[in-house]
């Protein structure tokens, strides 16, 4: 699913997106001749809850619209209203895969180990003396972050072609395997 559309140096509205009611509703009521409210309440929706986001290594959602709206070009008490909400849960569904919730978690776990690296008291010691944390066992947690590293970016990238790959089966209205659920594949016949 795209938002927009780069042509001849200027940003635009997809003609898919405005396909679709919850977008094309939140287009409409922007009054201003160019709809730059529009624009930046649906890059908004695009920065803050899409997998390929630059911002989406930003793992706390507070945080992560915090920074979108100063960044962006938002006022600074903007909030999402009722119409960019339905455009959120919209949106949400149309870029969720497998692979995209499989990340979600994966960056939570790799923040709240940044988290536990960043707060981590060498010195600190257990009920009798001994040392919490061992610099052998920092080392060797440590050792294995570029690897991690590498894997998360070679699921990012399989997560950028997989919603790509399933937007464009979505356009040409084919399904995906159990998109209609196990409902489907389960019969009372014995």
């Amino acid at each position: 699913m795209k938002l927009f559309i780069y042509e001849g140096y200027k940003l635009d509205i997809s003609p898919e997106a405005f396909a679709i009611k919850a977008f094309r509703d939140i287009v409409e009521r922007d009054k201003t001749p160019t709809k730059e409210i529009a624009m930046l309440e649906l890059a908004y929706i695009y920065f803050m809850y899409d997998p390929r986001s630059d911002y989406s290594y930003i793992v706390e959602d507070a945080e992560r619209s915090a920074l979108i709206i100063k960044q962006e070009g938002l006022p600074k008490d903007w909030k999402p209203d009722e119409l960019v909400k339905v455009a959120i849960e919209v949106y949400q569904i149309l870029t969720r895969t497998t692979y995209s919730e499989l990340l979600k978690g994966l960056r939570s776990a790799i923040d709240k180990t940044k988290k536990f690296f960043e707060t981590m008291d060498l010195g600190a010691t257990d009920d009798k003396g001994r040392p919490k944390y061992t610099i052998n066992s920092v080392i060797s947690a440590a050792k294995d972050i570029p690897k991690l590293i590498k894997e998360i970016a070679a699921a990012e990238r399989l997560i950028i072609q997989e919603i790509e790959e399933a937007g464009k089966m979505r356009a040409n209205k084919a399904k995906k395997v159990l998109e209609d659920g196990f409902d489907t594949f389960i019969t009372d016949e014995e």
